[in-house]
């Protein structure tokens, strides 16, 4: 990774409170990944998968923090995922014995490499490259990550999933790059989807304007989870990408107001058109 990057990634942890990453764990002895091959297809064409995992910090991890997932045992040890926690912990059953009750969480992961075949992120690299008292092994899986180890492991992680092609990932930054922009037939802005996942976990999926609800309006098969989200700032205004505060500069709207608050320039502010939707319902 360029000098240069890091010293604006390393910014922009400065300047914004960066969340808490924990180290979850694979012993192939354990755990066979029956649906492996389903995973990594998921991750090739829609660029996320989703898994429950077990979970030992359960009282202190919430929405958005990062998770990063270490193969262990006697071989290939080395981390080999990355991704963000996507549901607070719940109880669900544990993988070798259902009858047993263990709290889980769910991990949307933007990373996620074949831990039989590619080479991961090796443990003697980490172990070389951060130096500090983190055990990188534990028994337990869901530990929280040392926070004064994390930058470290992120631009290590980084640098190495960059080496396999598969671009930079800032998912542990609160602030989140992005609106790159990039030539098609238009002009179109890069966006970050962990980004949006962060807005909708801290307000939901009901419109900020009108408080529409797409579940509730069409119903669980189609409404479920479906909402836009509008940058206070718009990407159009810029002339290259910045950092988005997920909660301080997002809010979930529907797609027609979302459509009104862009009909004039710069967009209309949610509240002006909240006011407006309002005085013409009340008439």
């Amino acid at each position: 990774m360029s000098e240069n990057l890091h010293k604006v990634l390393y910014l922009s942890l400065k300047r914004s409170k960066m969340r808490n990453a924990y180290l979850f764990v694979w012993n192939p002895k354990f755990w066979k990944f029956e649906d492996l091959e389903e995973k990594l297809l998921e991750i090739k064409n829609l660029g996320i998968t989703t898994m429950d995992w077990k979970v030992q910090s359960f009282k202190k991890i919430q929405l958005g923090d990062r998770a990063f997932v270490m193969r262990v045992g006697k071989n290939f040890r080395g981390i080999f995922a990355s991704g963000i926690i996507s549901r607070l912990p719940f109880q669900g059953s544990h993988f070798k014995d259902p009858t047993k009750k263990v709290f889980q969480v769910n991990i949307d992961f933007d990373n996620f490499l074949n831990p039989f075949t590619e080479n991961n992120l090796a443990l003697e690299e980490i172990e070389s490259n951060i130096t500090s008292d983190q055990f990188w092994t534990p028994h337990q899986s869901g530990i929280q990550i040392r926070n004064e180890v994390v930058y470290n492991l992120e631009m290590l992680w980084n640098d190495f999933i960059i080496k396999k092609g598969s671009g930079l990932t800032t998912t542990s930054i609160q602030s989140l790059f992005e609106g790159v922009p990039y030539e098609h037939v238009i002009k179109s802005y890069e966006r970050s989807k962990y980004a949006k996942q962060l807005c909708l976990a801290e307000y939901g999926y009901e419109c900020s304007v009108c408080e529409m609800n797409f579940e509730k309006t069409y119903g669980l098969d189609i409404g479920k989870n479906f909402i836009h989200v509008h940058h206070l700032n718009e990407m159009a205004m810029l002339n290259a990408g910045r950092y988005t505060d997920p909660v301080n500069d997002l809010r979930p709207v529907c797609p027609n107001c979302h459509a009104m608050l862009h009909k004039t320039k710069p967009a209309m502010s949610i509240i002006d058109l909240k006011a407006r939707y309002n005085t013409r319902n009340l008439t």
